[in-house]
């Protein structure tokens, strides 16, 4: 018989929140090979596709408050009594009634935060039901499964005493990215920028930089790897700079592909904006490694304390994001390391994730702090 320990998630589960967390949740399947029942079901407005060993109840979020609540209710008790997953990605007051229901009926439950709840944020009024229902859920969670060393520390001022936390960060599957070894053929430095299109996620911070490079005598080109709602002011953006001929969009392209994709870049740029949601608990690292798993160096504002980070090979710090600091550390970068130096960070930085950042990895620490929960000893 499987073990079971029930997996809840908070966050505000918009379609870009429930993909990445489905992308997270490798670690789930490394869990199956350790032998716990791993089932994922999300909340969301269409389908989403993931691995064929996941089963998922999607459910419309978009009913009458009354009706929804109703229909939640009659899919927690489905889900207690005959699906019986481990992990269960839910939202608002059908994860409140979902937490309510294992904690009545005593069945233990730990909670995976890939990002801060709404009680990080802020201690809010009395009537904030978000802030009640995050604050009843993690104060109940027999284990903490933190992102970041910052979020378990956030965490400890809402836990009992006896709740485990652990910290996992997140993996890769190297052999999933099809790593280019092909030296750039130009002279130009090239950036690369991969992921989502989001406007606050520092494309147009990039832009910019790249026009005060070429100010100062370093032809900059960009390749951009992703899709998403900014695409089409990020190209006009280019026009209006006058840069359109430098900056190349891909759109999205599969995990296996992006390595080629990139082959040309010398490094890539990850800039984030001080957003609440980004500021506490770090930002998700997925493009970062992902970078590194492909053998490029990646340039990285971290608006939060992410230790994560420290000292890893191919990873660069940029302590700011206006425009004009950002160009002064990519001319440094580059002028300190040149393409075989930057090509050597990439090559250092993915030899390190293969050996440390693997999804197996942090699998395994779940796995041990689940046992010790549960009183199991293998």
């Amino acid at each position: 018989m499987k073990r079971k320990l029930w997996f809840v998630a908070l966050g505000n589960l918009s379609d870009s929140f429930i993909a990445a967390t489905i992308h997270c949740r490798e670690d789930v399947r490394g869990l199956t090979k350790l032998g716990w029942d791993a089932t994922l079901f999300s909340q969301a407005n269409s389908k989403i596709d993931s691995h064929k060993d996941f089963k998922e109840v999607v459910v419309c979020k978009n009913r009458p408050l009354i009706y929804r609540l109703v229909f939640e209710l009659k899919l927690i008790l489905r889900l207690l009594f005959f699906e019986k997953p481990d992990f269960v990605l839910m939202r608002g007051m059908g994860l409140f009634f979902f937490s309510m229901m294992l904690w009545f009926l005593r069945i233990p439950y730990g909670n995976e935060l890939c990002g801060p709840p709404y009680c990080f944020l802020n201690n809010g009024p009395w009537w904030n039901i978000s802030y009640r229902t995050d604050k009843f859920i993690l104060k109940r969670a027999s284990i903490i499964i933190a992102l970041t060393q910052e979020l378990a520390n956030l965490s400890k001022n809402f836990i009992r005493l006896e709740t485990l936390v652990a910290i996992t960060g997140v993996g890769v599957d190297v052999n999933s990215y099809k790593f280019e070894n092909n030296p750039p053929s130009t002279s130009d430095f090239i950036l690369g920028f991969m992921g989502t299109l989001y406007e606050n996620r520092g494309l147009e911070t990039a832009f910019n930089a790249m026009i005060c490079l070429h100010d100062k005598g370093i032809n900059t080109k960009m390749i951009i790897v992703g899709d998403g709602a900014f695409r089409k002011k990020a190209e006009q953006i280019t026009i209006d700079l006058g840069i359109s001929d430098k900056v190349i969009f891909r759109g999205y392209v599969p995990p296996s592909a992006v390595g080629v994709e990139m082959a040309q870049c010398d490094l890539t740029v990850a800039f984030y904006e001080h957003t609440p949601e980004l500021t506490i608990g770090g930002i998700n690292p997925m493009k970062v490694w992902t970078s590194l798993a492909i053998g490029k160096p990646v340039l990285l504002h971290n608006p939060g304390t992410f230790d994560a980070y420290n000292d890893i090979p191919g990873i660069f710090s940029c302590p700011a994001t206006e425009p004009k600091e950002v160009a002064e550390m990519l001319r440094k970068i580059w002028n300190d390391n040149g393409k075989n130096g930057l090509a050597n960070a990439g090559l250092e930085g993915r030899k390190y994730i293969t050996e440390n950042i693997t999804w197996l990895g942090h699998a395994k620490v779940i796995d041990e702090t689940i046992c010790k929960r549960l009183n199991i000893t293998k």
